[in-house]
């Protein structure tokens, strides 16, 4: 009997049910020997993971990965595919689990994906991911092992449980609602905000707040939630762009490495920016062409601010920011300040205020989100009701995880919702296999 062939699946946490259902059609070839399947799931606690998932990788046969917005952000897509040249091109199969522009990635347009139409499979029939997916996956296992192989028909790539309202937010979606607890009044400064300044190219957000109160959290948020329901007609960048800034006592220094993290976050290849220094400078960066809505999320913390920060925020907004390019994107840049402590929170908003003011008065507007705050017991317990809708599984979970204070830092509300949804999934990914 021939060795069996190894299957490699790659995919994004947040992308875990399609990789149940693909694993679920393969296994039974693994029982019989056709195959041997790894996956990330086979991690052992304690080791280098990530070392570990590049070597199961090189040695593959067959290199699946499961393709959506959720792994193009994903943090380790970029570390394996400096793979897929190492390995023969016939091996790596995409296949396309939610609607993405993965074809802008020059990482992945040597390869031929699954389904053949592009459509993802999160819109196919059962009897079409059938046919399009596992038939065409079997017959090139079939061709390695050198033996015909007959999968399991039996396909469920919708959760059945839930409600077709509650699919895209159910149980492939919902980690994204982790950050969403507490922070309705930014939510309604921001939706008024974007109202008021819908026909504006470029719109600013501040985001600040005492460190461990998540201010990237809110900025996730937004991107998840609010943005795609605002501009649901148009085409919003997948790309979850994030630029860490470091100020320098000198002001062109500090630009210039600004410029260079900005260009290699938006995966832009044009030198011209550091020259010119204009937005129009990334119009063909992967993260910006052909999209109509980009959003980019500047990450600063208190202790390195200086007194050349005002300066270049005033540049970034005054100069760099001004264009007249009738093609350009609406651009929504979210400068996230974590204060250290209060001293630092004082003086640096004293400081945005004068800011602001001075923006105002050359007519550029930027929204000052209110500061974040710890987030109450009583807003976990609405959020619960309001997301899981299990009145009687809620006392339980409130017990479980939270310890009755009054006040939460919302990096532990983010860490424990995210327990509790990926323990909802669980369930419900348990109820969909019985």
């Amino acid at each position: 009997m021939p060795d069996p062939v190894k299957i490699v699946i790659h995919h994004a946490p947040d992308d875990a049910a399609y990789f149940s259902v693909l694993n679920k059609q393969l296994s039974p070839l693994e029982k019989q020997g056709q195959i041997s399947l790894w996956h990330t799931g086979k991690l052992l606690p304690g080791s280098n993971q990530l070392q570990e998932t590049l070597e199961q990788i090189q040695s593959a046969q067959i290199l699946l990965l499961l393709i959506s917005v959720d792994y193009l952000n994903f943090t380790d897509f970029g570390t394996v595919a400096t793979l897929f040249s190492k390995l023969p091109k016939e091996s790596i199969i995409p296949i396309i689990v939610g609607y993405c522009n993965w074809e802008l990635y020059p990482e992945l347009q040597n390869f031929s994906q699954l389904p053949a139409d592009n459509t993802p499979i999160s819109d196919k029939s059962d009897k079409a991911v059938y046919e399009e997916v596992i038939k065409v996956l079997t017959s090139r296992i079939a061709n390695l092992s050198g033996k015909p192989i007959q999968p399991d028909t039996r396909v469920n790539i919708t959760p059945k449980t839930l409600t077709p309202d509650n699919v895209e937010m159910g149980n492939t979606k919902l980690l994204p609602l982790k950050y969403t607890c507490n922070r309705s009044t930014q939510k309604g400064e921001f939706l008024k905000n974007t109202l008021m300044s819908r026909h504006q190219k470029v719109q600013y957000f501040y985001i600040r707040g005492i460190v461990r109160q998540s201010t990237e959290g809110l900025f996730r948020r937004f991107y998840h939630q609010e943005i795609p329901k605002f501009y649901k007609n148009k085409n919003i960048s997948p790309h979850f762009v994030y630029v860490p800034v470091v100020p320098d006592d000198d002001l062109d220094v500090f630009i210039l490495n600004f410029l260079d993290e900005l260009s290699m976050q938006l995966k832009s290849n044009n030198d011209d920016i550091y020259t010119e220094q204009n937005i129009t400078s990334l119009l063909n960066a992967i993260c910006v062409k052909s999209y109509e809505v980009v959003c980019v999320g500047f990450k600063m913390k208190s202790e390195v601010w200086n007194e050349q920060v005002p300066p270049f925020i005033r540049w970034f907004i005054s100069k760099f920011c001004k264009s007249t390019q009738p093609d350009l994107p609406q651009f929504l840049f979210f400068f996230m300040i974590d204060y250290a402590e209060n001293e630092h929170k004082l003086k640096i908003e004293i400081e945005l205020k004068q800011l602001q003011e001075q923006l105002k008065a050359a007519q550029t507007d930027v929204t000052l989100l209110s500061p974040l705050q710890q987030v109450s017991l009583v807003d976990i317990e609405v959020w619960l009701d309001s997301n899981l809708q299990d009145p009687d599984k809620q006392a339980n979970l409130i017990q479980q995880y939270f310890n009755q204070q009054d006040q939460y830092d919302m990096y532990d509300v983010e860490r424990n919702l995210e327990q509790i949804i990926k323990q909802y999934n669980r369930d419900i990914q348990k109820a969909i296999d019985n």
